[in-house]
């Protein structure tokens, strides 16, 4: 039914959409082939028309290589590539809108053995795709060249055990910039070395690493096994300004530093980290941001780590980390390059330097017995750096270490369910307070009683949203923002990366539903998840046969009935994801109802005798969302569907409330009145009540016995109208009572009561 859905949302939006024109299809025992997979440009931009050369065989595919030029697509077919060593791209300039494409004809299954790699030099707009890579060499080299795409492809490389490590995909050179490294697989590893490594005295600068899956990378005896290094301690003073996101890395065991960086300016954001044995480590290198990362330990495995800086001018904050003891460390230093970072030569280029002006700030550590930790190793304790509105929950502690005695300016925190500092700190610096956590989507966030929110005192111009992408208010403690506003990033899972990942979108229905129904209209946000805004697009339909477009702002869903949004997103290289749907339920209508009494509906014409026994029978239906409740109320007491009520001592005008309520929470109340009139033994008895207990006495008494009883005898005989004569002229009687009449003010209850039941006798004959 899904996949019926999707082909009538595609047909629909096809003239909308900018699909590739040649597809990349599944290997074999793969999913089938992906809506819309193709070849793109090293910008994203759909393989524009070319030349398209097919090669089966190395000889082959070098020989295309040579002879390649801008715009011109090398088609591997499924098989091995085995040679003694990589392939040579050299010189080969494409250009934004005709990249030069080496690609497989089906994902993951034309693979690179033996020495079997491809070295880029001197080049520009290549784009690599789909290509395993399991030879014993290393799989991509990017040597002095820009612009380079490395996508959806397999990395893993034999083990060799070599004892200085070799790269599986490196950068290098003075003219390599703006490359991109995404939608990989990076493992399993067995031996030493990085997966992806900056090499050379000068950064390549500009490069995006992003949606990788690296993993399993088993524990190395030796340093030297980071799974990504960006830069070396020679180029550790240049600027990289490299972007690392959106990538999952777990059980990277083989180094204490997974993320280890040695450049300045870089950014690592939005990553998911789970169980890896070591640290996202600012290991040299000035004024590189770790934000939106989240770190978790999922058992008992010893060594996961967080985050730990040295050098100048560190950002730390929206980093959330679960499960995992000495946090984030603001380590001492081994040498002091001074506060602008310039006091050193070539051979202090390796130690651990100083830090200056660090700032960590609404970072959230949960179940930690050690979070946030100041000046731990070395001898220089940090100077000018922030620790403010971080909110740190543990056992154990402090929660706050202070190894070192430091300058370091605490403000805003929060700490609960341990030791808070080792140093006396006063309450507006770190607070004790639960911050009354709620579990969403197994993430520990700030519930609406949190003590956390609004509660931050600083102001930091680069924290403009939270870890989840929601904007920012009035600050809350932590890496959480307390919002309704839809978030558009979470922590990842092998889904979301790697060669078959596909951008998915979260929809956001406004309102509460109950039981499955809105009562009103609604609106509806759909919000891609894990990428940057602006990427790709979102294109939606609201029900069957209706128009297909692309989303820009919340979606009105109005009228009742049964509403199915389908939507899906097409990422920036053009990949489609499977259409999802969200079925919107709208009932803005009570239910329907009658009630019945006697069989009969009740109205305000019914007029019963005292002497009955009233069924009622409540009858409520709804044709939407369906009947919740019904219930009606008579005489004080309150009843289902049916109730049997004696009208005896009830005479008079009386009411039944009804109230029916359906699964959408709409809700019908509504009061009907009906008559008890009393019969004439009723009243004759009422009259003797009157005369015995002296509310009625004198010549009064024996008029109005004797025309009740004529009233009686005659109504006896079906002779109504004499019946309502007779009811009359005791009426009169009862209206203008003769002199001596036996009642007066402080007794006329009794008489006005008598009157009112004569009047009603006197309608109901008539």
């Amino acid at each position: 039914m899904r996949k019926n859905v999707f082909r009538v949302l595609q047909s629909l939006c096809l003239g909308s959409l900018l699909l590739p024109s040649v597809a990349l299809a599944e290997g074999p025992g793969a999913a089938a082939q992906a809506e819309g997979g193709g070849v793109y440009s090293a910008a994203g931009t759909a393989e524009p028309a070319g030349d398209v050369v097919a090669v089966s065989t190395p000889a082959e595919l070098a020989s295309a290589i040579a002879s390649a030029a801008a715009g011109t697509t090398i088609v591997l077919a499924d098989g091995e590539y085995d040679q003694s060593a990589a392939f040579s791209i050299s010189g080969k300039k494409g250009t934004e809108t005709a990249p030069i494409t080496i690609r497989a004809e089906h994902q993951g299954q034309a693979v690179f053995t033996g020495k079997a790699g491809l070295n880029v030099s001197n080049s520009s707009y290549i784009v690599i795709q789909g290509i395993k890579f399991t030879g014993s060499g290393t799989a991509v080299t990017l040597n002095n060249s820009n612009h380079v795409r490395v996508t959806r492809n397999t990395f893993a490389l034999k083990a060799i055990f070599n004892p200085s490590g070799f790269k599986w995909l490196q950068f290098q050179g003075s003219n390599s910039h703006h490359n991109r490294i995404d939608h990989n697989e990076f493992g399993p590893r067995g031996d030493l070395g990085q997966m992806i490594a900056f090499q050379g005295s000068v950064m390549s600068q500009y490069d995006v690493i992003e949606y990788n899956y690296f993993h399993d990378a088993a524990p190395q005896t030796e340093n030297g096994g980071e799974t990504i290094r960006v830069g070396l301690s020679g180029s550790s003073m240049s600027n990289g300004y490299t972007t690392i996101q959106y990538n999952l890395f777990v059980n990277c065991d083989s180094d204490a530093e997974v993320i280890s960086v040695k450049s300045g300016n870089n950014t690592v954001r939005y990553n998911t980290f789970i169980d890896n044995k070591g640290q996202v480590t600012a290991r040299h290198g000035h004024a590189n941001s770790y934000y939106g990362n989240y770190f978790f330990r999922t058992g008992d495995k010893a060594g996961v780590g967080g985050l730990r800086i040295y050098a100048n001018d560190q950002k730390i904050y929206n980093n959330y980390f679960e499960n995992i003891s000495g946090t984030i460390h603001i380590d001492g230093g081994d040498y002091d390059a001074g506060p602008d970072g310039k006091n050193y030569t070539s051979d202090v280029l390796t130690k651990h330097w100083r830090v200056y002006r660090a700032q960590v700030v609404h970072n959230t550590i949960v179940n930690s017995s050690s979070g946030i930790v100041v000046g731990k190793s070395y001898t220089y304790a940090p100077v000018d750096s922030i620790v403010a509105d971080n909110l740190v929950v543990g056992s154990g502690g402090p929660l706050y270490s202070e190894v070192k005695t430091s300058n370091t300016v605490f403000s805003g925190n929060i700490g609960y369910g341990g030791t808070l500092d080792n140093v006396t700190r006063s309450t507006y610096e770190i607070r004790e307070a639960d911050p009354r956590f709620v579990t969403v989507d197994g993430l520990q966030k700030l519930s609406a009683a949190s003590p956390a929110i609004d509660a931050g005192v600083g102001t930091y111009p680069f924290v403009t949203d939270d870890m989840d992408g929601q904007p920012r208010a009035a600050s809350d403690v932590g890496a959480d923002e307390f919002s309704a506003a839809p978030g558009f990033r979470r922590p990842l899972t092998a889904a979301d990366v790697g060669p078959n990942a596909v951008t998915r979108v979260s929809a956001q229905v406004s309102g509460q539903a109950v039981g499955g129904w809105y009562n009103g209209d609604v609106t509806v946000t759909l919000s891609p998840v894990n990428t940057e805004p602006g990427i790709g697009r979102t294109e939606y339909r609201l029900d069957a046969g209706t128009e297909c477009r692309v989303y820009s702002s919340p979606i009105l869903v109005s009228g009742e009935g049964r509403h199915t949004l389908a939507f899906r997103h097409t990422n920036g290289d053009g990949r489609v994801e499977p259409e999802q749907a969200v079925q919107v339920n709208i009932d803005t209508t009570p239910p329907a109802y009658r009630l019945l009494a006697n069989g009969q509906p009740l109205t305000a014409a019914s007029i019963f005798d005292d002497t009955e026994t009233l069924n009622l029978q409540s009858q409520a239906e709804d044709a939407l969302s369906g009947l919740k409740g019904q219930s009606f109320t008579v005489f004080g007491a309150t009843y289902g569907t049916q109730g049997s009520i004696p009208l005896t001592g009830k005479i008079g005008l009386q009411s039944a409330k009804v109230k029916a309520e359906d699964a959408a929470g709409n809700v019908r109340e509504e009061t009907v009145t009906f008559r008890v009139a009393p019969t004439l033994a009723t009243l004759l008895d009422m009259t003797r009540g009157y005369i015995d207990s002296g509310d009625m006495t004198g010549p009064l008494v024996p008029q109005l016995t004797e025309l009740l009883r004529q009233a009686e005898h005659q109504a006896g005989k079906d002779s109504v109208q004499q019946a309502v004569k007779f009811l009359s002229n005791a009426l009169k009687h009862l209206q203008n009572p003769p002199k001596g009449a036996g009642y007066h003010s402080g007794r006329q209850a009794g008489a006005s009561n008598l009157h009112g039941s004569l009047d009603r006798m006197v309608v109901q004959v008539n």
